[in-house]
């Protein structure tokens, strides 16, 4: 029997937040179309040829049965997975999808007699437990049924009313909670998602077609399969416009096909037919601390209430103390490497000073490598430090700025995110907001869509992105950043 982790949620009528006339209402309009709204199962998966041979035992409905099971191919390819942790099921290889619930309950009452069937039936398998208030059940389809994913739609009316009233659901610390997301301040961007965006989709199937026979050789079937079916359902959602975006609850940023979208698939998309390109910060996230080192700015952008947003903890008469660091020679330092680009060259030679990293491989697959580690000792626990080399490492080169973020993240459960996600809000809030807006007001014409901590126009127009994006970060850091342009072109 599957349990729930709490309640079933409920929401009043006067919080449903999608407007007919918003954006988020044009593309709801998009992905809820003529045929209904687009699901994603195994090609092996033949719901009616399955009830005639197993015949249910409660009221089966083909659309919830789809629903269900597009669950767990598309939560599959929203979910982020961790490259840490202490059981199995933390890792990022770990086969199951979790399901909320309360999500599922809240569309299809009966879901759990669904999911019952289908493991007694052989179509899903089950990890078997769950853990409250921190791990759902997990599922995957069996390996008979493993294939690539084709195309369901959802016509039942009450579960279309369902879908459309709670589409903008999110999950936070394991709990149910209604996104505010209501983004028609970002029409601006949001008008760029139409019919003129599109993929080369026979080009790009090719592509993940070949990718799979190769892939099948080197990880077997099964590994294959899945990031086959990951890359087919984001090739999918350009080449049919279902288009739905959102912003997230946690750090405010924006998400959209072209945030979940394989990046090695971006070389096919185009718009109008021509192709895009990125304008990058480079070392983005060590830039945007750079605040977090000046007293003026933390006051400016009120920099504490986001740090207590995340951590409830965080003291912030502690501050006062920070004012004995801002001047230090490491946090002097750290400025000028991280103003320059020039941070994760430094912690290559430290690395290999203390006889840490071996320079066998070339400066940049080194630089690519030691980006990892450093952003993760920045963002770890304070409490990692007793077995992360490089956090070790961070704190011996910038004690001073250590001690900074180690404040930051200081406190209770998951406050060490405190300083990821202030980060992340803070640079939201420069590039979706003030940038984006800037350069749509300079230059209405032009299509311009985000990747998080970057900007994407069509080609031959970077220098204008350049430009404005260039000019919002130094007003708001009083440094230059270090932008890297990249062609989405083959």
């Amino acid at each position: 029997m599957v349990k729930t982790q709490e309640k079933p949620l409920t929401l009043e009528k006067s919080e449903v937040i999608t407007k007919q006339n918003s954006p988020v209402g044009v593309n709801q309009a998009r992905v809820f179309g003529k045929q209904g709204f687009p699901c994603y199962i195994p090609e092996k998966v033949n719901l009616d040829k399955l009830t005639e041979v197993y015949p249910p035992n409660f009221k089966f409905q083909n659309d919830e049965a789809i629903y269900i099971l597009h669950q767990i191919t598309a939560i599959r390819f929203h979910k982020k997975k961790s490259k840490s942790g202490h059981y199995k099921w933390q890792k990022k290889n770990y086969p199951f999808t979790f399901l909320n619930a309360q999500l599922l309950q809240k569309r299809v009452r009966n879901y759990n007699k669904y999911l019952e069937y289908f493991v007694k039936i052989g179509v899903l398998e089950t990890d078997g437990f769950y853990i409250p208030n921190e791990k759902s059940l997990g599922y995957k389809f069996s390996v008979n049924y493993l294939s690539p994913v084709k195309e369901c739609y959802i016509t039942k009316k009450t579960l279309l009313k369902s879908i459309s009233k709670y589409f903008h659901l999110d999950f936070s610390e394991s709990k149910v909670v209604l996104i505010n997301n209501d983004i028609s301040e970002y029409g601006h961007l949001t008008k760029w998602f139409d019919s003129k965006l599109s993929i080369d989709y026979s080009n790009a199937m090719n592509y993940i077609h070949n990718q799979l026979l190769a892939e099948t050789e080197q990880i077997g079937y099964s590994a294959a399969i899945n990031r086959y079916n990951l890359k087919k359902i984001g090739i999918l959602k350009i080449h049919k416009s279902s288009f739905l975006n959102k912003i997230d609850t946690t750090a405010g940023r924006m998400h959209t096909v072209l945030t979940q979208i394989k990046s090695d698939l971006r070389q096919f998309i185009r718009y109008d037919g021509q192709h895009l390109v990125a304008v990058d910060i480079k070392n983005s996230q060590p830039y945007l601390s750079l605040a977090f080192l000046n007293p003026d700015l933390i006051i400016k952008y009120g920099l504490v209430d986001s740090i207590k947003l995340y951590n409830k903890d965080f003291d912030e008469s502690i501050l006062f103390s920070f004012w004995l660091y801002y001047d230090s020679k490491n946090v002097q330092e750290y400025i000028q490497l991280v103003s320059k680009g020039q941070l994760y060259e430094r912690f290559i030679d430290y690395m290999h000073e203390i006889g840490e990293l071996d320079l066998v491989d070339d400066r940049a697959t080194l630089r690519k490598a030691v980006k990892t580690r450093v952003i993760e000792a920045i963002y770890s626990q304070n409490s990692s430090i007793g077995y992360k080399k490089y956090m070790k490492a961070f704190k011996d080169l910038f004690p001073d700025v250590y001690n900074i973020f180690n404040e930051i993240k200081k406190g209770k459960k998951r406050a060490h995110r405190a300083l990821a996600c202030s980060l992340q809000n803070f640079e939201a809030k420069l590039v979706l907001d003030n940038a984006t807006k800037k350069i749509a007001c300079e230059y209405p014409n032009l299509p311009i869509y985000t990747i998080h901590d970057s900007i994407v126009t069509t080609k031959g127009n970077e220098g204008k992105v350049h430009k404005v994006l260039t000019e919002v970060l130094f007003e708001a850091i009083g440094f230059k950043p270090v932008l890297s342009v990249e062609s989405w072109s083959a």
